[in-house]
């Protein structure tokens, strides 16, 4: 790939970093005393082009997703590779299959769970699994394939839905592999998930082999290990991480109160700061990422304080941290 290409990449990302929201638009956000005085606020940023004078929450939702769907267009045409970058979209692909697939199975109409994003796209997603598996990549036809035949064996609609996360995981960890900034940040998140579907399957009583992700450095024979130990003895055999401090204080709230909330939004912050990194590179991909990222986190944060303003729910300290 030529330098001019990741340098003409590096300048228009600089140039979309100055729309990104900021802290003090956020607090201004979460301090606004209606939803109403939220909205306006956000009527300021670029998500107001969607939105009406008085939204409702499913208006909401599509603004969102329509800020997300024109971020990635944007990216789309000026990303040095575009592999990678369409890589991060794979996730919206896994969840419009798990709504395919279940509208198949149930045989109710789960259209309007569907989102407009995607590197397959969801028309080439429903023809897929009606049966056309050309009309989606070679890697997601095969996925498609073997979750229904998995859900043909075990009629538990359940077993798909975490076979899907598991590709999912896979396919990051293989097409991130070449890239250290992103292959370190993969593994970072993939153990932090692991340690959250590990608490949350012994919660429910789940296998936690089925909800394993690979990818991260923390292997299945060490959640093996901390089974039935307490959870001081899960913190002290992550006190070499760098995650620790996310870990501790984590778990120490889960213990707490029971609630995983906590430990979400630390690691949400915790990846944030590892991504913040990418703006110390220049001619590379990095920037590119870290914008995408970025993006999505400040839609994640806009829909969290809209939509918890809208039912009257308190967010104090339970908003992620921002690119900046």
């Amino acid at each position: 790939m030529t330098g001019s290409k990741y340098a003409y990449a590096f300048g228009r990302i600089k140039a979309l970093e100055v729309g990104l929201i900021d802290a003090s638009q956020l607090k201004r956000m979460i301090d606004a005393r209606t939803a109403q005085d939220a909205v306006k606020i956000v009527a300021e940023t670029s998500y107001g082009t969607y939105l009406s004078e008085s939204p409702d929450i499913p208006e909401i939702e599509r603004a969102i997703l329509q800020e997300v769907e024109r971020t990635y267009q944007v990216v789309g045409k000026i990303s040095p590779e575009k592999a990678v970058t369409d890589l991060l979209q794979l996730k919206y692909d896994i969840h419009n299959i798990k709504i395919l697939l279940k509208s198949q199975i149930t045989g109710k109409d789960l259209s309007h769970l569907l989102v407009p994003l995607g590197r397959e796209g969801s028309g080439a997603l429903k023809a897929a699994c009606d049966g056309d598996l050309k009309a989606v990549s070679p890697e997601v036809a095969q996925i498609i394939q073997k979750a229904l035949s998995l859900y043909e064996e075990s009629g538990d609609f359940q077993k798909v839905q975490f076979f899907l996360d598991r590709e999912h995981s896979l396919l990051l960890s293989e097409g991130f592999s070449e890239i250290p900034f992103l292959r370190q940040y993969n593994a970072l998140a993939v153990d932090l998930e692991n340690i959250r579907n590990f608490i949350r399957a012994e919660k429910m009583e789940i296998g936690f082999e089925e909800v394993f992700l690979s990818g991260g450095t923390l292997v299945l024979a060490f959640f093996s290990e901390v089974k039935d130990q307490p959870a001081d003895y899960f913190m002290e055999s992550t006190r070499n991480r760098d995650f620790a401090g996310v870990v501790h204080e984590g778990l120490t709230a889960y213990q707490e109160t029971g609630s995983l909330s906590r430990y979400e939004t630390l690691v949400d912050n915790f990846l944030m700061e590892y991504m913040k990194k990418a703006k110390t590179y220049s001619l590379s991909l990095e920037p590119v990422v870290g914008y995408l990222f970025a993006k999505e986190r400040e839609a994640k944060v806009v829909r969290q304080i809209l939509i918890s303003k809208m039912k009257g729910i308190d967010i104090t300290g339970r908003v992620s941290d921002v690119y900046e």
